[in-house]
């Protein structure tokens, strides 16, 4: 975590960018929202409003229809009816163009207004139609009915100012503009088609009704979202503050033990034995670090050996395996010389003159009859810096192992600008021995690369005889792994050692 590298206050400010998080997300999903709901809005309040002009819109479909069928046979009755009706302009009861009844004039026996004999021509059944001088120059909803057989027709005018008045209550319901449209007719005139609108259409009279939304409703439904919604925000920026802070002091606590446990020699060695497979005996072992925390307890070494790595302490912690690790061999005779692969982050290689510091350990192991090798594991990239260390290394007499080899990063060009002695082969590659499948291939390939290179080569987490004697036919040259031995505490290992004294036999 680059978190922890950083000071107290880019932490909290961290840390409080973290926490915005929550009100970012509620600021941008409440937008959509509102403007969903103000949508919804605006379509209830037009159906509502479609659903009033369709049985208003009927009422006068059922006037034509009483006027065409005889209903009103008597003019002055039609008169009568509708006479306080002002939102009706006009209802002409006609006869092949000839108007026969008006509300407003009673009996009459003239032709049919210019504007209404082209309507009635064209069998038009509900329009709008634009302002006459007979509709007062105003715009009109007009609703005809006619026999085509007989000629007999009944059409209704109604005044548009009063469609017009009920738009405006429509308004203040989240709406910028409300219109009808019929036939690409608009009421009012001059109303324009716009983004960000909501349509009902009818299906009885086939008209429109556009709701223009409103950026201001828009606005203030999102404001009260925000409100709404705050509390729950700030409930929740805090559980994320608490759970951020808490994981990043964990952390950084963590990184505060290990520097503490190297200091109180909280971290154990254990040494795994590598087999020679030539003579049939254990002639090395792998130093491998744990940790017994005093509160967590055993701490695996994945996580806290890549911590140590990303925080710098993979130096000091080194230091520490290499110090004990010659302490506690020390007490140990060998009569031949004694592998001792210690692991090495490639980062070590290019502190201040890690040759010198590697080669002051190789002799205080080798007064021990200890070979020191330094195992680079393959996780990073070993570049030319570390390439001119690990050639530094050999000339000052340190081995060198390449660990976990097939598994990182090491590209085979590396190869050309130095040399190791050993390549480590990866359990993973081990475990398909006796399977068929592409890690398989590259075991062979390993193998193979090893010899052509006169490498040594040291087999991971071989755990049966099979893979032991499989790895024996090929002639690799160590072994290491729970069918030789687990890793062991130095008492365990003395014993070890003691009982496998002469030779170990491990292949059938």
């Amino acid at each position: 975590m680059h978190l922890l590298k950083m000071s107290r206050f880019s932490r909290r400010a961290t840390i409080g960018l973290i926490c915005l998080l929550p009100l970012a997300i509620t600021a941008l999903v409440s937008y959509p929202i509102s403007v969903s709901t103000v949508n919804q809005e605006l379509m209830q309040a037009g159906e509502a409003y479609q659903q009033r002009l369709d049985i208003q819109l009927s009422q006068l479909q059922t006037l034509n229809h009483q006027n065409l069928t005889g209903t009103f046979t008597k003019c002055e009755r039609l008169k009568a009816k509708y006479h306080f009706a002002t939102y009706m302009q006009d209802v002409y009861v006609f006869d092949n163009h000839e108007v026969r009844c008006s509300k407003d004039l009673g009996s009459l026996n003239k032709p049919l207004p210019t504007f209404l004999s082209s309507l009635v021509d064209d069998g038009q059944h509900v329009v709008i139609a634009p302002p006459f001088p007979q509709t007062g120059n105003r715009p009109t909803i007009i609703l005809i009915e006619r026999d085509p057989q007989t000629g007999k027709g009944s059409a209704t005018i109604v005044d548009g100012e009063y469609i017009e008045n009920d738009f405006k209550a429509l308004e203040f319901r989240k709406a910028r503009g409300v219109f009808l449209e019929i036939n690409g007719q608009r009421l009012p005139v001059n109303s324009l088609v716009e983004t960000g609108q909501v349509i009902i259409h009818s299906d009885q009279f086939g008209y429109d009704i556009h709701l223009l939304v409103s950026p201001e409703a828009v606005l203030h439904t999102y404001r009260d979202y925000l409100l709404a919604l705050f509390p729950l925000t700030v409930v929740l920026s805090l559980f994320l503050a608490i759970l951020v802070w808490k994981y990043i002091s964990e952390r950084h606590t963590l990184v505060d033990d290990i520097e503490r446990g190297i200091t109180n020699r909280e971290f154990f060695l254990v040494y795994q034995p590598i087999f020679q497979t030539a003579s049939n005996t254990i002639t090395g072992v792998e130093v491998l670090v744990r940790w017994q925390h005093p509160k967590l307890g055993l701490v695996a070494p994945d996580m806290f050996v890549c911590m140590a790595e990303k925080h710098g302490l993979i130096i000091p912690l080194t230091d520490y395996i290499l110090k004990v690790a010659r302490q506690e061999l020390g007490s140990l005779h060998f009569d031949q010389s004694f592998h001792v692969g210690v692991n090495v982050a490639p980062s070590h290689l290019t502190d201040v003159d890690p040759t010198a510091y590697f080669t002051r350990y190789k002799k205080a192991f080798l007064r021990r009859n200890m070979h020191l090798c330094i195992e680079i594991t393959e996780r990073q990239f070993l570049n030319e810096s570390a390439a001119n260390t690990i050639s530094a290394l050999q000339e000052a007499g340190v081995e060198v192992a390449i660990d976990d080899f097939g598994t990182g990063q090491t590209s085979l060009s590396v190869f050309p600008k130095i040399t190791v002695d050993y390549l480590k082969i990866d359990k993973c590659f081990i475990d398909t021995i006796g399977q068929e499948s592409v890690n398989s291939h590259v075991l062979e390939g390993i193998i193979a690369l090893g010899k052509k290179m006169n490498f040594s080569l040291i087999a991971e987490g071989v755990e049966t005889s099979d893979q032991a004697a499989y790895l024996i036919n090929q002639k690799v040259d160590y072994l290491q792994g729970y069918l030789i031995a687990k890793p062991l505490r130095i008492r365990e290992l003395k014993s070890f050692l003691k009982r496998n004294e002469k030779q170990l036999r491990i292949a059938a």
